[in-house]
């Protein structure tokens, strides 16, 4: 990804945050506008699908009833070892860390839209600061996204 493909991220968040504001009527209450402009600010790039048990980090294969191809962003959340525990990129080969899941910069509790197979939306959770392939990482899942 790009920097101006983050760019165009930022702003497709910022334009769904607002449009959330609009559509705040009688019906609806303030706090539940103002908690989905925060997770909106907080949102990687959705994935393709999130993993259900420990998986190899190599090769095509069915995610939680989902096919995953190449180029595809996949969150494996449920490693043995869960340092590994992070946002890939699907190969037919060994799976690459998203670019956005690569040091203490980009990752810090983040939100993960989850797209195909569920509605879930995840938190990142760890303790002390990030350090790629040390820190252990778990997925909290902290609310179902209205459709």
């Amino acid at each position: 990804m790009g920097i101006e493909d983050t760019g165009v991220l930022v702003n497709t968040y910022i334009n769904e945050a607002y449009d959330c504001v609009k559509k705040v009527s009688d019906n609806m209450d303030a706090l539940l506008a103002i908690e989905q402009i925060y997770v909106y600010s907080m949102a990687k790039l959705p994935v393709v699908a999130a993993t259900t048990d420990n998986i190899l980090l190599t090769g095509l294969q069915t995610i939680d009833s989902v096919d995953v191809v190449t180029a595809d962003r996949v969150l494996v959340k449920e490693q043995t070892d869960a340092t590994e525990n992070g946002i890939y990129i699907v190969s037919s080969k060994a799976w690459a860390r998203a670019p956005d899941w690569t040091s203490s910069s980009n990752v810090i509790n983040y939100s993960v839209f989850v797209d195909k197979n569920s509605d879930k939306i995840y938190m990142v959770s760890f303790t002390g600061d990030f350090v790629l392939d040390t820190t252990e990482v778990s997925f909290v899942d902290i609310v179902a996204r209205d459709t």
